[in-house]
């Protein structure tokens, strides 16, 4: 009889481990799948990010802004320039102050995630009166 107990413990002592490891697996599991996710939207926003700096500075470069904005795929709305991208809306403000000595062209890029902003690039670019029209 204490033979046949001493298996009982064991087996009960073996159920135990499986349980346990069964449980850390379920846990780990859902710590990959949630980092999974996280590195997605890291990776979505990162792009975002770069697309927004690449446009600052071609806004920044060209002579047309409007067209470059037309280019890119933006679509005005209420004076403001909007594209979706991956989830994310990249929405353009631009302003243009004509003074004696030149033109100041300005420009808020922003990135957005429904509601949130994520980041604003502000870009600005002087003309001197002599080089404009």
């Amino acid at each position: 009889m204490s033979k046949n107990r001493s298996q009982n413990i064991l087996l009960a002592e073996i159920m135990v481990a499986v349980l346990f490891f069964a449980l850390c697996s379920t846990v780990i599991l859902e710590v990959f799948v949630t980092a999974k996710e996280y590195s997605g939207r890291a990776e979505a926003e990162s792009e975002a990010m770069l697309i927004a700096q690449d446009l600052a500075e071609q806004f920044y470069a060209a002579d047309d802004a409007e067209a470059l904005l037309q280019e890119k795929g933006f679509i005005i709305q209420n004076d403001i320039w909007t594209a979706e991208l991956n989830g994310y809306t990249l929405a353009v403000e631009t302003a243009e102050e004509s003074t004696e000595a030149g033109i100041l062209r300005t420009a808020q890029i922003s990135i957005s995630l429904e509601e949130d902003m994520l980041a604003g690039l502000p870009v600005a670019r002087y003309i001197p009166g002599g080089v404009s029209e």
